[in-house]
């Protein structure tokens, strides 16, 4: 198992993937921040990364989770690459492999991607003055809290890395989502599509309902709302993750029975 699974982690960092996970860590970023930049009033460093991680970025989020490498193991099927590998017990062992690497390298790549604009603004652009904060007085209405600020108050260190691993986390599941949707359906389109219709539809009706506090994207980017307590952050993450768990057990069915094909 290890060496397959270090056969996909060399497969995985070929050029054009390697572009492709520079240009998901740094542009969208990149971009919110040339946005943001001017025409803001901000008090802090954190609230430049907090609204750096608004706008457009959480709308795209699942896309740039899935096209990090959840499409791999289709692309083998189209291919005809997988009928090479296809004996029972080495496929199995096969399709954990390209699961386990599929969700590694889209925890690390979208970890990066929210940790070093962190580092980025709060150690350097102050040296680089970039931004114009406005200086905090007595009569200076603060922004509203969110609900993470409860962490952010004890340690900003503390705030980035249990960030970065949370938008990681759930990113890594979406494309896992996404990968186990391409084992069994012969729909590449549908496959790769239904984990964002998921996503953006509970964005969409929780609202209507007035549960938008339990939108994916509110899980995820919880910016645009007032401070709730942490636990509901969890909620949507626990949905994706059981959905994740009954598609596994599924495609587990599939070839226990003997009825999957390649």
């Amino acid at each position: 198992m290890l060496k397959i699974i270090k056969s996909e982690f060399n497969k995985a960092f070929k050029v054009k993937r390697v572009i492709l996970f520079i240009l998901i860590i740094f542009a969208p970023f990149i971009i919110q921040f040339l946005m943001i930049k001017d025409g803001y009033t901000f008090y802090f460093p954190i609230e430049v990364f907090e609204e750096s991680f608004s706008g457009i970025i959480p709308l795209l989020f699942p896309i740039f989770s899935i096209i990090i490498y959840s499409d791999n193991y289709y692309k083998e099927r189209k291919n005809n690459f997988i009928s090479t590998v296809y004996t029972r017990t080495f496929f199995n062992k096969y399709i954990v492999a390209k699961g386990v690497v599929n969700f590694c390298i889209t925890f690390l790549v979208l970890f990066v991607s929210i940790i070093i604009p962190f580092i980025f603004l709060t150690y350097i652009e102050p040296l680089l003055g970039l931004i114009e904060y406005t200086a905090v007085t007595n009569k200076t209405i603060l922004p509203t809290r969110n609900t993470l600020a409860v962490i952010s108050e004890k340690s900003h260190i503390l705030y980035a890395i249990i960030y970065s691993f949370w938008v990681a986390i759930n990113g890594a599941f979406y494309a896992t989502f996404a990968f186990l949707l391409t084992i069994f359906s012969t729909n590449y389109f549908t496959a790769m599509t239904t984990p964002i219709i998921f996503y953006h539809l509970g964005n969409f009706l929780l609202p209507t309902l007035s549960l938008e506090i339990f939108s994916p994207l509110i899980s995820v980017f919880p910016f645009s709302i007032q401070q709730q307590p942490l636990w509901i952050l969890f909620i949507p993450f626990l949905i994706l993750f059981l959905i994740n768990f009954l598609i596994g057990i599924y495609i587990k069915n599939l070839f226990k029975n003997g009825d999957y094909n390649v």
